[in-house]
Formats: structure tokens, sequence, C-alpha cells
């Protein structure tokens, strides 16, 4: 594989460096070092490089700071191909060119060997991050050996120093990782259980397979911080893993998940303990540099000055600030900002592990590496442009957080501790919308011969999978579940037991499927009865979807009225028991909105489907499909409130949902339903554009 960086070293005229020029050939590849005593002619071969992805690195060998050498550095500071300037020369200091915030130049050293082991450092850093491009697809854009920034806050305000308390927000999609990570840490499994996935997955990958057995062969728990900086698939696996949420990955690298944030744990322990009071009182200050998509910098960085910064990987940094830049680049991509974060450590903060692992590292203690466990919160304190597509980022590590959002996190967890943590799991992706996922963990779990012979368990079980295949549409399978569940004796439970109130919630959704109300209505009235008469029993908390349940049955019988007051009694006991932006508020809200617009309330309609929106966006991920019933009705809304360019907005919104989720959902013509929705994105397209159109001619040109 060829080098992905070139050295060019433009040597003094009157002190020769044709000795360490023959040291350094030794030390890269003969045809990645380049060596000129004339300027013109260093720039002539620097102009003619047609590679645009190579990286050169330049070398100055100065005997003093001349008029003549500071314009020399100065032209090469505007060469776009020139990554990076060393300076070789016996003055150490050059404030008047050193100090600029975007500046290319890496290091002015004394002696040759200092330079060479900064330039030999910054190889290896390369190399790392070429391959790591040449093997992996990146949303968000990192150098190795620094793990992917997962950055997590809502949008904010359209100006950093005008922003408001919504850029304060995390984004809900931070707290399912959470929660996803720490059902992962929980959970038990085997060396051989993670390798045995691994050897099938990279059958035809030799170096990979030998990786493998070397791991099995020494590897330890005591350990697990020196194998996770080695460039393997540990490493790239599971922070990609951890970036996108790919539960499947995570799930087959639990074992090594939880050994690695074990071990940083008990180091971060270990390094504050023996640190005296006053240390600890000390600000520590990081580096991290790294290139960020456009998109992504605007909305969750640039425009988000004092808010959140979450990350859901482990986070690498280094106490050097010069390696760290690197890191960051120099701005010369047109799709991505270069970004060098400052993060300052305050010690008395404990809420997220970190540790100094130079000794464990691979890349030994003059990186300072200092690496935080996932899931680590930062407060983003000022953005500084410095330079074109360049910035420095000062960030502070916070205890803070969106107090709504982990409000709602703490609810969550509650309703996942049951039973085993491949329930737990299959629990959390339902509420993610990840169904085919949900299945898979629900049969994990059904394989433990020992759990089913539980019948509450297999109650749940059986529910979930009902629930699930009845949200993808697939209802023969559906009520085959359901029917398991009313196949198991229950009677000898209390009659407010949860299992008992799954029973009559299947019984209630069995009779309104086949048309009989009366019935539908008469099981919802006695859970809500038996819901009201337990209120102390948290699993019989439910009143509030029984309220809903009931609301829905007396829409159906046009009882209008006595269905707006069940869904207001459903919000009274949604304000007493569940955090003010639990997703049950949002289907309260859609119900009544529903229940406006049949009494042609249209303005009252709407406005409880903004509310209902608003809490989807704060809880649930950007692309959840109960959004698109959402969207669906804002659509028809805005319609009938003449609002035609936010009615077309939604619809379009809607059908790139339904696009997005068709393969997880049953259609009996997938082609065709296809078509319909990327027809209809299309009309709204074309629509949006005659409007605006109109707009912009129905404005008055500015005379001024």
């Amino acid at each position: 594989m060829a080098e992905p960086f070139l050295i060019i070293w433009l040597m003094d005229q009157v002190n020769s460096d044709n000795e360490n020029a023959l040291h350094l050939r030794t030390l890269v590849a003969n045809d990645n070092l380049q060596t000129y005593h004339s300027w013109d002619e260093c720039i002539d071969f620097i102009t003619d490089i047609k590679e645009i992805s190579m990286k050169i690195y330049l070398i100055i060998s100065l005997s003093s700071l001349t008029e003549a050498s500071e314009t020399l550095i100065n032209t090469a500071e505007e060469l776009s191909k020139i990554d990076s300037v060393y300076i070789l020369c016996s003055t150490a200091s050059f404030p008047a060119i050193s100090s600029a915030a975007d500046t290319k130049i890496r290091g002015i050293y004394t002696d040759y060997q200092s330079l060479v082991n900064q330039l030999l450092r910054t190889m290896s850093i390369e190399r790392y991050r070429y391959r790591r491009f040449a093997s992996d697809d990146f949303t968000v854009t990192a150098m190795m050996p620094l793990p992917i920034v997962a950055v997590t806050t809502l949008q904010s305000s359209s100006l950093a120093t005008n922003t408001t308390t919504t850029a304060k927000r995390q984004e809900a999609e931070f707290m399912y990782s959470q929660l996803a990570r720490d059902i992962l840490v929980s959970m038990e499994s085997s060396e051989t259980e993670m390798l045995e996935f691994r050897r099938q997955q990279y059958a035809d990958n030799e170096a990979q397979l030998r990786f493998i057995q070397e791991f099995e062969e020494y590897y330890e728990s005591c350990n697990a911080i020196f194998w996770y900086t080695r460039d393997t698939f540990l490493y790239r696996l599971l922070n990609k893993a951890l970036r996108e949420q790919e539960i499947d990955t995570l799930y087959s690298l639990r074992y090594f998940i939880r050994h690695l944030h074990l071990q940083l744990k008990d180091f971060h322990s270990k390094q504050l303990s023996a640190n005296t009071t006053a240390e600890n009182d000390e600000i520590v200050t990081v580096y991290r540099g790294q290139s960020i998509k456009n998109e992504e910098f605007e909305r969750k960085i640039r425009h988000n000055l004092g808010g959140f910064l979450s990350v859901t990987t482990f986070l690498s940094t280094t106490m050097v600030k010069q390696l760290a830049a690197v890191f960051g680049g120099n701005g010369s991509e047109v799709d991505k900002q270069s970004v060098l974060f400052q993060i300052d450590i305050d010690q008395s903060v404990n809420k997220f592990p970190y540790a100094n692992i130079s000794t464990e590292s691979v890349f030994g203690e003059e990186a300072g590496e200092i690496l935080f466990t996932m899931g680590s919160v930062f407060r983003i304190l000022s953005v500084q442009s410095a330079g074109t597509n360049m910035w420095y980022i000062h960030l502070k590590l916070t205890g803070e957080e969106d107090e709504e959002l982990r409000n709602l996190t703490e609810y969550m967890k509650g309703g996942l501790d049951k039973f085993s943590p491949e329930i737990h799991l299959a629990r959390l992706l339902f509420e993610m919308a990840q169904y085919n996922k949900a299945v898979n963990y629900l049969n994990i779990a059904m394989q433990d011969s020992q759990l089913m012979e539980d019948c509450i368990v297999r109650v749940y079980i059986y529910n979930e999978l009902g629930d699930i295949y009845g949200a993808i549409g697939e209802g023969d399978k559906s009520a085959e579940y359901y029917r398991k569940v009313l196949e198991i004796d229950l009677r000898h439970l209390p009659e407010h037991h949860p299992a008992l109130m799954v029973a009559y919630s299947i019984i209630a959704v069995m009779h309104k499927r086949d048309g009989d109300l009366e019935q539908t209505l008469f099981y919802y009235n006695k859970m809500l009865e038996i819901s009201l008469k337990h209120p102390e029993e948290t699993e019989c908390s439910d009143a509030d979807s029984d309220y809903k349940n009931i609301a829905v049955v007396y829409k159906k019988q046009k009882r209008y009225s006595e269905a707006m007051e069940m869904c207001r009694k459903a919000l009274e006991i949604q304000f007493e028991t569940l955090p003010h932006n639990h997703p049950s508020f949002s289907t309260t809200y859609q119900y009544m909105s529903e229940l406006f617009a049949i009494q042609k309330n249209y303005e009252e309609a709407n406005q409880y489907l903004q509310k209902a929106l608003e809490i989807q966006k704060n809880s649930l991920s950007p692309d959840h499909p109960d959004f698109i019933k959402t969207y669906k009705d804002l659509c028809l809304s805005y319609y009938k409130l003449d609002k035609f360019k936010e009615s077309l907005e939604c619809m379009k919104k809607a059908n790139e949902l339904r696009l997005k989720h068709l393969p997880a959902i049953k259609h009996s013509n997938a082609d065709a339903a296809n078509n319909k929705f990327q027809k209809r994105i299309q009309e709204a397209n074309e629509l949006l554009e005659v409007i605006q159109q109109r707009e912009e001619k129905s404005t008055p040109a500015d005379n001024d």
C-alpha cells in the first residue's frame, strides 16, 4: 500500500543537511523523501503533484531567521498542498511566525533528532488514518488513534452569540445509547463467544484471524486498554458501532466492552486516590483534533454555544496540543471543518470515568493519552475561528445534564428492568423502533429453558412479540402470540397482577378487531378499575393508558365529549406520574387533536399536534416511525388552515419516513408503495418550488 504522505526537505545552502537526509532515508521509503537546495525548484515540484489526497510535510533548514527566510515560510503557509511545516534552526523562537492561530508550523527544532522523532510520530498517525479511511466508511470523520466524536445535542438557535435555552438540550438518541450501554455492560458473556463470532466475520482475512488467535492466547481483562489502542478490528468495530448504535455488533463485543469500561473506571479511581488534595483541585487540560462534516459542525457545535456536546463512544484525547493539531487537519477539505478541541477537566466531576492511559497505550507515554468512557458530556464554552474551515473549540467536562432527558432516562430504566438482560435489550429496541432486532433478542431469551419455565416471563415475551408484529403490519403473527398469552393459566394470580392486566388488554384488543366495542369497553373499564384500586402498585399505574384506550372506543362510538374527558383525565395522571417529555404525552395530544378536528376546531387541533411533535422530538430518535402519523396529521391540519407550504413540508417528511421504514413494515406490494411514496415526495418538492417562486415574486424589490 502506498504511503499517504511525502516529505520534502529544503536544505540550507550554508549548512548542508546531507548526512541527516541520508539517515532519514533509512527511516522512510526512498520515494517518500525529496530534497532540494533551491526554493524555486521545490515549489515547481510541489505544484506539479497531482495526487490530491497526498499530505506534504515540508522541512525547512535555516541557519538564522532573515527577511528572505521569513518570506519563504510565509509562501509555504500559502501553498495549499503543504500540510505541515517543520523548521530546523539554531534559533528556536520565531514569535511572529509561530503565534498565528492557523499556522502550518508544527514545530521549530534546534536539533535534528527532536524533529525526526516528531515527524515519525506524525507519519505513524497518518498511516493509521490512511488505513482506516481505506477500509471504513465514516459519517463523522476522525483521525487515528483518537475515536470518533459522536455529537448529540438538539438543534439550537442560528447564532452562537444568541443561543436560546433549547441549545442546552441533548438529543434523545444519546439517552438510548446510554440505556443500551448500561444493559450491555451488565451482560455476562465469554471470550469464546466473542471470538467465534469474529472468526466467522473475518474468515477470509488472514491478518485479522492472526490477531484473533493472538487475542485468544494472551488477552486478560486487566489489559483491555492496551488491546483497545492497537490498530485492529476491536477499535474500528467498537467505536463505529457505538457511534451508529449497531446493537448486534455491540452485543457481540459486550465481553470486551465490559472489561474496557471497568478497567477505565478502576484507573480513574486509583489515579484520583493517588493525587494530593491540591492536585485534585487542579484543572487538567487535554486536546482533541478531528475533522467534522460541515452540517454537523454548524448544527451541533458552532450554533450550540453554551450547550452540551455528548459523546457516545470511548473518547481519546492527548495532553500534547501539537499532536492533537495534527489530527485536526489544516482546513483543506471542502466538506469538513478542521477542529481542535481544548477540554478542561474539573477533577471533582466524577460522573464519567476517564484516565491517563499512557502507560497502557500502544502509543506510549509521549502522547499523554487521556481516555474517557462512553457517554461523557461536555459543555461548549467558546467557538473561535482559527482560519478558513478551521476552528478552536473550548469544552469543559461537566456533571450537568439536560434535566428533562435525565428524568426520562431514569424513568425508562425502571421500565427496562424485567427478567433477563436480553429481554431488557429487546424492550429498548422496541422503543427505538428496531423491531426485527427486538424479535432476535426475544428469540435468544426464549432459548433459556429455565427462564421460560416462568409463566410470567412467557406472558411478557409473547405479548411483546404480539405488539412488535402488530407494529410492522403482521396481524396474523401478532394474533398468534396474543393467543399464546391467553392459553397460559393465570388464575392463581391476584387481580392486579401485571400479567392479568396484559391478558385483559389482549382480550380488549381482540374484541375491538372484531368490532365488538361494548366488550372492548368492558375490559378497558375493568383494567381502569383495577389501576385506580391499586395506585400503590407501580406495575399497575397505567390508568392514563386505560383512559386513552376508552377514549379511542368512545371516538369510534361518536361520543366525542366523553372521549375528550377521558383524554383530559389521562393527561392529569401523566402530569402527576410521568416525566413531562415522555412519549405518552404525544399520544394523548394526538387523540385530542383528532377530536378537535372532528369538531372542525382546526386551530386547536393544530396546536395539540404541535405539542405532540415537540414531545416526540425530545423523546424519540429523529427517524422514529411515530413521526409518520404526526406529520401526516399536520399535513391535513395545515391544509385545513390554508397553510399550504407547511402542509406540503409535512407531507414530504411523512413520506420520507415511510420510505425509510418500508423494508421493516409488511406491504402487499412493497414496490408499489415505494413508487407511491417517491411520487408524493416529488410532487411536494415541485409544489414547494412553485410556492417559493411566487413568494420571491411577491416580495417587493429593494430600492435602496
